[in-house]
Formats: C-alpha cells, structure tokens, sequence
C-alpha cells in the first residue's frame, strides 16, 4: 500500500508544477501583451503628433522662405516675370561679352 501511495504522490506534485509553469506563462504573456500594447498606444501618439507637424509645416511657409519671397517681392514690385536667369550668371555673362569684345578690338 505504500508504494500506492508514493505514486499517487508523485503524480500529484507533478501536477502541480505543470500547474504552475502554465500559471507563470499565463502571467508571462499577459505582462507581453501589456507592453506592447503600451507601446502600440505611444506609436500611434506620435504619428498623430508628427502628422500634425507635418501638416502645419505644409500650411506655412517658412521663415527663410518668406525673407526671400519678400526680398524678390522689394526686388520686383511690378509682379513681372524674371527671365528665368540666376542673378550670378547675368553677371559672368556679361563679362564673358566683355572679355569677347576685348578680343575683337
């Protein structure tokens, strides 16, 4: 009767341990899904921010912008169209001209 018991025993606590792995993996993957879920609510915040800069951004231009808009703008008061040109190669273009006729004469 006592080896019986003995195995009946051995059961028992084996049970229990296996009980209690599954208990520790439960917690385990709740504590996980904790997480990330925590980390899934701060990701969406921050796209939400970041679209919101975005668009504000797209709204206004910038300070730098702005400057050289109003500088072309105290440059150009009539509105007319440039030539498209850089205002350095009129420059170059003109000494280019220069340097032609020098050589001509």
């Amino acid at each position: 009767m006592s080896q019986e018991n003995s195995v009946d025993y051995s059961n028992f606590t084996e049970a229990k341990s296996l009980r209690k792995q599954a208990e520790d993996d439960a917690q385990l993957l709740a504590n996980r899904i904790a997480l990330l879920r925590l980390e899934e609510q701060k990701a969406l915040k921050k796209n939400r921010r970041d679209s919101k800069k975005g668009t504000r951004n797209h709204r206004k231009p910038s300070k730098s912008s702005r400057r050289i808009e109003t500088k072309r703008r105290a440059e150009d008061p009539k509105g007319t169209k440039r030539s498209g040109k850089v205002e350095g190669t009129e420059k170059s273009e003109n000494s280019k001209q220069n340097n032609q006729r020098t050589k001509i004469d």
